[in-house]
């Protein structure tokens, strides 16, 4: 099921992380703004 598959992928691709990681600055920037204005 779907937790054996994620305990298995405990440690993701980097590439991944680093998509999750841009896309969580630009959201908060974009929050940020929104309330700025």
């Amino acid at each position: 099921n779907w937790h054996d598959n994620y305990d298995a992928e405990a440690s993701p691709d980097p590439k991944w992380v680093e998509v999750s990681d841009a896309g969580e600055a630009a959201f908060r920037k974009r929050d940020a703004e929104a309330k700025a204005s």
